[in-house]
């Protein structure tokens, strides 16, 4: 449903691409629409999305 939408905005900065499911995976393809990729710590994001994930996930 969210691919047949287009993209949505989730947040004043964050924009929601397309989703992509397949085997036990699901891809989130965002935009970050007021940073470049020089200002942002690509690290940090993965960390940070990892941890909320794998918490989520965890508790349903």
């Amino acid at each position: 449903m969210l691919n047949k939408n287009g993209p949505v905005m989730l947040d004043e900065e964050t924009r929601l691409d397309s989703v992509t499911a397949f085997s036990s995976y699901i891809i989130y393809n965002n935009t970050m629409i007021n940073y470049s990729v020089e200002q942002l710590d690509c690290q940090s994001i993965y960390n940070t999305a990892a941890t909320y994930c794998n918490k989520t996930i965890v508790q349903q």
